[in-house]
Formats: structure tokens, sequence, C-alpha cells
């Protein structure tokens, strides 16, 4: 993007993808999701330590996920299966220490893997 602003949207719903890629297109904002996550899944981003650096390729994979698209688009913009990207999805809750996708995310953010 071309421009330096950047706006915080909370993921509610499939529908909050297609008003952030709307704002996106008409403004040039920068748009991004957040996902709320339940409280409990707070303490399992804290479970374990990372167990390594996250490849570029799952650095793209966070991304594209945190865009809150279904798991069916997510592999197909990655050019995957979807049995590919839930294997690899796996293999990085496990390298990043968390229990499920939710906690993954935030782990994520919070090691500021996520732009």
């Amino acid at each position: 993007m071309s421009s330096s602003r950047c706006l915080w949207l909370v993921y509610t719903s499939p529908q909050s993808v297609e008003f952030a890629h709307q704002i996106r297109r008409k403004s040039g904002i920068d748009v991004r999701l957040l996902m709320r996550l339940p409280l409990a899944n707070l303490e399992d981003a804290n479970e374990k330590p990372t167990s390594g650096t996250p490849t570029p390729a799952e650095l793209t994979m966070l991304n594209v996920l945190a865009l809150g698209v279904e798991h069916k688009q997510a592999a197909e913009t990655l050019r995957m299966s979807i049995r590919s990207l839930n294997l690899r999805i796996e293999a990085l809750r496990e390298k990043l220490g968390v229990q499920n996708n939710e906690a993954m995310m935030l782990r994520a953010v919070r090691l500021g893997l996520i732009k």
C-alpha cells in the first residue's frame, strides 16, 4: 500500500473480510482484521516457548489466515490443498508452542509475525 495509514477492524463474520477489502480499494488505507479470542485462549498462547522461527512460507500463510478467510479460500490463495494447509497449520502451531488456531494467531501477533 502506498499509504502509511492503517485501520484495524475486529473480525466478526465473513462479511468483515469483504468490508475490509472495500475500504482498502476505495481509500488505499491498509486495513487489518483482528480476531476476537475467548479469554481461555490467552493462557494457551504462553503455554510453551517457541521451538523455531517460522519460514517465509509460514509467515505468508499466517498473514493470509489473519485476514479471517475460510481455510478453503486460504488454500486457494496459497495454491495448496486444504489438507496441505491443515498440515502446515498444525506444524506451525507446534512450532509456536500453542494448542489451537486462535492461540496461534495471538502468539503470532505478540511476536510481530503478522503484518
